[in-house]
């Protein structure tokens, strides 16, 4: 998996590794359980972390990054905008149900830093802007944090996807609006 492009091979392992422990075996550990379930000194994660509090940020922002890349993953096979805004939808409500902890931890656990998938967002509206999908007019700025609090809820709360459509409303255009319509929205949230 790569997860940094920027880190060596040998890095990329051990990220791989401490995602692959707190995955499997959850929060919630100690520095010694952690370092004997990576099957490394005590010393030596100690060195790299110097808190149990400072592997769990790392972890998350390894999940991040994961979670990041299997959004581009996804995108390829989308035809426009409005299907990667759906996509986004689809693998966090896989992460809430697959990943649950890292899920709570990163989207609701205050104190939420969402400026990651706020520039996933971003990046989403900006790439098709010029082909009509979205209300010019809309301030995006103030869009992006509604839009992701409103799927946040509708994935925990599980909500119809009224929610999701109540969400897209004041972003799309009406030829966004012609495209969410063509989509069997039921039964691919």
């Amino acid at each position: 998996m790569d997860l940094d492009p920027s880190h060596s091979s040998a890095k990329k392992k051990k990220q791989q590794e401490l995602l692959d422990f707190f995955q499997r075996y959850g929060f919630d550990h100690s520095i010694n359980d952690i370092a004997n379930g990576l099957n490394i000194t005590h010393r030596t994660i100690f060195n790299r972390y110097k808190s149990v509090h400072n592997i769990e940020k790392e972890v998350l922002e390894i999940w991040k990054i994961d979670l990041k890349r299997r959004l581009n993953a996804k995108f390829e096979f989308c035809n426009h905008a409005i299907e990667k805004l759906l996509f986004v939808v689809i693998e966090l409500k896989r992460c809430h149900h697959k990943e649950e902890e890292f899920f709570r931890r990163v989207f609701q656990t205050p104190p939420c830093n969402l400026f990651f998938l706020e520039k996933i967002i971003h990046q989403i509206i900006f790439s098709d802007f010029k082909k009509g999908y979205f209300n010019e007019f809309t301030d995006r700025q103030s869009y992006i944090p509604f839009y992701i609090h409103n799927i946040i809820y509708f994935i925990t709360e599980n909500h119809s996807v009224d929610v999701v459509i109540y969400a897209l409303h004041p972003i799309l255009s009406e030829r966004g609006y012609e495209l969410l319509c063509d989509i069997a929205l039921d039964t691919l949230l």
